[in-house]
């Protein structure tokens, strides 16, 4: 289906809407004012404000062709607002190739500040077969530019290298390109069912192979002269006599010539990137070429290397292999992937469907996690993410925060020992780089981490506990740019001691938690009491007693929503019983399990005592960003 374009304008109090009067629904139903938000007649004077920066600004009432005669200032009635408009939505939908909207968008409206909504509908593709060329363009020069993306947008793959180049894979093409000469961000939204996917690069070309050596080898033969001789016998007739004359060769001679190795191998062609040009089939490398043989004692040259694999959709190609004999030129490296978005933009909500490539840090705003709970601690903003697995976030602008990352406490315990508590890693006032970071929460026992996409940027990891002694901790705080104030480690610490009485009660020491090591178990008794008494009544001297060690505290820290110290990392508890024998007379045993090392979170395990207590597993870690600069 070809790419269809259509204009939109819905105008204020038009139509049927005025029919028994001014409907102030209206402003609802057409945009003017959010569902949880109250109609204000006093909210729609004309506003000519543009925004600070690159951050835009959203007016109720805009800059417009279609606004004209709406009051700035005074007073204002419905009269003033029939026929205005909230918004220009541009409507896409159907198939194209290499779009740029520089002569379709908005016309004379482009530097109004009147909202200016793109919307990319479900069943729009729009790709590109040149890894020069963005799939979407929009050159102009816009105020309050919005796109919603519900289609794909998809770049070109890259060239894979030539066979026989030891040439580098050509770089992906890009998914959506904005250029505004205004230097104000583009707003977008990615939909659930909205696709930005940028162009692979190209695999790099396989490393050529080696000529084989050459060899010398006898090409001729022959006399260098011959000189009249007499015979023996004829000597002083020679000069006279044939018949006493011969002519033999002075000296002989031989050529030797030079055979030239087979010829090297040559380095295979990289495979084409994934992109709207290549949307599907292989991506593999060719193979490369075997070498050619020798002659005349020559040796043979050796084979090619293979070339690189295509990067699949927003990925990097892969390098050329190596040839079995290195020497020749190559092998080339993959092509870097193309970008999911280039130019000023921010992004209005979560990133709901699919961003593949490279997304360079928004220029304003924020995005957050669906797996974040999200809330404020005073006037800072606190993102938690507490629920196990991977997930992604975007932050927009650089900023400090302070950071809270906790490994999964250990259900892998020593006996009746607690389970030591996950690592808990804590940075204050560290300033984080915007952009895209990977985020994992572990389970029990699991790692917790987070990292930019790069992968160089920054990276953290709180490692999960998986015995009875903690992964201790670290806090650094910083002064605001990035220099180290205070640097303090928190070593592993061990869970406490053992107090076994044979046949009798049993204590275990607690886990260690990140700061504080786990106490140790403690029993009382008059000694050894057997199941098989025999009634000489010293063999059961009670009263006996167990008492599970406490679990070790972890760090107490203050990040959370709740805006509470809270301990994480802490140790589980020991296990208290009594032995299987002790039952005989006076042999009652007061059991306590060991206390639970405070807190909730990356907290280790406390085990059932023998014939006593239930078990209380290890809890998972948490990732916690406090904003300190910004709200998001």
């Amino acid at each position: 289906m070809a790419l269809t374009i259509v204009s939109n304008a819905n105008q204020l109090f038009t139509g049927v809407s005025t029919a028994g009067g001014f409907s102030f629904a209206d402003l609802r139903n057409l945009g003017f004012f959010e569902s949880t938000e109250p109609v204000s007649l006093g909210s729609c004077f004309l506003d000519y404000n543009v925004g600070v920066g690159s951050d835009p600004f959203d007016p109720v009432i805009g800059v417009s062709t279609y606004n004209v005669g709406v009051p700035s200032t005074g007073s204002i009635s419905p009269t003033d607002l029939v026929g205005v408009v909230r918004e220009l939505r541009l409507d896409i939908s159907g198939s194209g190739s290499k779009v740029d909207l520089k002569n379709l968008a908005f016309g004379s409206e482009q530097s109004n500040n009147i909202r200016k909504n793109v919307f990319i509908s479900t069943d729009c593709v729009i790709s590109s077969d040149d890894p020069n060329t963005a799939a979407l363009s929009l050159t102009g020069g816009y105020n309050n530019l919005r796109l919603t993306i519900s289609g794909q947008l998809l770049g070109a793959g890259g060239i894979g290298a030539a066979q026989n180049s030891a040439a580098n894979g050509g770089k992906g093409g890009d998914a959506l390109n904005i250029v505004n000469n205004l230097g104000i961000g583009a707003r977008i939204q990615i939909t659930e069912t909205g696709q930005l996917k940028a162009g692979g690069g190209g695999g790099g070309a396989g490393q050529n192979g080696v000529q084989g050596s050459s060899a010398q080898y006898v090409c001729g033969s022959g006399c260098n002269g011959c000189q009249r001789s007499c015979r023996p016998g004829c000597c002083y007739d020679c000069g006279g006599g044939f018949n006493c004359c011969f002519d033999p060769c002075c000296s002989t001679y031989t050529n030797y010539c030079t055979a030239a190795g087979g010829a090297a191998g040559q380095g295979g062609v990289g495979g084409l990137g994934r992109g709207g040009n290549y949307p599907s089939g292989t991506l593999d490398g060719g193979s490369g070429t075997a070498g050619g043989s020798g002659s005349n004692g020559s040796g043979s040259g050796t084979a090619g290397g293979n070339g690189g694999a295509g990067g699949d959709y927003g990925k990097p190609g892969n390098p050329g292999s190596a040839a079995p004999s290195t020497g020749g030129g190559g092998p080339g490296q993959g092509g870097s992937p193309g970008y999911a978005i280039t130019g000023a933009y921010g992004l209005a909500g979560f990133i709901a469907g699919i961003v593949t490539g490279i997304l360079p840090e928004p220029t304003y705003g924020f995005t957050t996690s669906a797996n974040a709970t999200v809330g404020f601690a005073g006037s800072q903003q606190v993102w938690e993410f507490v629920s196990t697995g991977s997930t992604e976030m975007s932050i927009a602008k650089t900023q400090n925060v302070d950071l809270l990352v906790v490994g999964g406490g250990s259900n892998v315990v020593s006996g009746g020992r607690g389970g030591g508590g996950g690592a808990v890693q804590y940075r204050q006032l560290l300033t984080l780089q915007g952009g895209r970071y990977n985020i994992s929460v572990g389970s029990a026992g699991q790692a917790s981490s987070i990292s930019h996409v790069d992968g160089t940027t920054f990276s953290l990891t709180a490692n999960g506990a998986n015995s009875s002694s903690s992964q201790g901790g670290q806090t650094i705080v910083y002064d605001g740019a990035g220099n180290e104030v205070t640097n303090t480690v928190y070593p592993s610490r061990g869970s406490g001691g053992n107090s076994i009485v044979t046949h009798g009660p049993e204590a275990y020491g607690g886990g260690g938690g990140a700061t504080q090591g786990g106490s140790s178990g403690s029993t009382q008794s008059g000694g050894p009491c057997w199941k098989a008494y025999n009634g000489t009544g010293n063999e059961c001297l009670g009263p006996y007693s167990a008492n599970g060690g406490k679990g070790g505290n972890g760090l107490q820290v203050n990040v959370r929503i709740s805006g509470t110290n809270e301990y994480f990392g802490s140790g589980g508890g020991g296990a208290a019983g009594e032995s299987s024998n002790c039952n005989g007379p006076d042999c009652g045993v007061s059991v306590s399990q060991g206390a639970m090392g405070p807190g909730q979170y990356g907290r280790g395990r406390r085990p059932s005592g023998q014939n006593h207590g239930s078990p209380i597993n290890a809890t998972q870690g948490i990732l916690v960003l406090k904003f300190l600069d910004f709200v998001p």
